[in-house]
């Protein structure tokens, strides 16, 4: 790699520019959106209790599917989803991407829940 690539932090640290950010949107530029949408419909305990269970060490992709088996959202549900997507976006998110943009850096955001809520 060419020096010029290189942007040095301190003397002993050195730090790659990056072209690619990647952000989870689910808990981190917004909602959780399988847990708004239990406890929306009155099954926040036993979704969390799934949610749990896959992320102590249980199967994660099981415990998804059965979240999304239990929820089984109408349209209708993921259009509300979608404006709560919306409205709980966290304070600073949207500057950053912003800012990230006007650097040149691509952004992108992926969720393992409800990507119609969050691209309708």
């Amino acid at each position: 790699m060419k020096e010029s690539t290189l942007l040095m932090r301190n003397e002993h640290e050195v730090v790659r520019p990056f072209s690619h950010v990647v952000f989870d949107v689910d808990g981190t530029l917004s909602i959780e959106g399988l847990d708004v949408l239990a406890q929306a419909k009155g099954m926040g305990e036993q979704v969390r209790a799934i949610t749990e269970g896959g992320m102590n060490g249980g199967n994660f992709h099981g415990s998804l599917t059965r979240r999304l088996d239990m929820l089984a959202p109408t349209r209708k549900e993921m259009e509300w989803l979608a404006e709560q997507y919306i409205e709980g976006v966290v304070w600073g998110a949207r500057e950053t991407i912003y800012r990230l943009h006007e650097l040149g850096k691509d952004v992108r955001m992926v969720s393992g829940g409800f990507t119609d809520a969050i691209v309708p």
